[in-house]
């Protein structure tokens, strides 16, 4: 089962003419962080290593951009719609088979030692779909 990471999976499933695929009730939260975002921040930190120092942990992500997996999904479809011209259907599935996998009802990381740092992620997650189709359709071109 290909466990990648929810946008590129779902783009490249998309790209490909594929049922986009939801594993277990779609109703999970996590927070979407655009890369250009965490990028920022490393370069931030990079730049004042002062503001760190006695720091052990960073946790970086974009509360704002809180979505359950199946409203992340939706919006997929909507701006696939949008941008390629095609809609590729949900399905539901069973958790991939892979010993272990457990679906973590929440995911949401503490990004109280960012923002004290004067650190604050900006990009919004439609933006963050947007760009992952636009990219996944760009390879496919290759």
């Amino acid at each position: 089962a290909d466990l990648g990471f929810v946008l590129p999976r779902w783009a490249r499933q998309h790209v490909a003419g594929e049922p986009i695929t939801v594993f277990g009730s779609g109703q999970a939260q996590r927070a979407f962080t655009h890369v250009d975002d965490f990028c920022d921040l490393l370069l931030m930190l990079a730049d004042t290593p002062a503001l760190w120092r006695d720091v052990e942990i960073v946790n970086a992500s974009n509360v704002r951009n809180t979505r359950s997996i199946m409203d992340l999904a939706r919006m997929m479809q909507i701006e696939a719609e949008r941008h390629l011209g095609a809609c590729s259907p949900v399905v539901h599935a069973d958790g991939p088979g892979v010993a272990g996998w457990e679906d973590a009802p929440t995911k949401l990381p503490d990004t109280a030692v960012a923002a004290a740092l004067g650190w604050q992620p900006y990009r919004p997650v439609e933006q963050i779909v947007r760009e992952v189709l636009e990219h996944e359709a760009l390879v496919r071109q290759l």
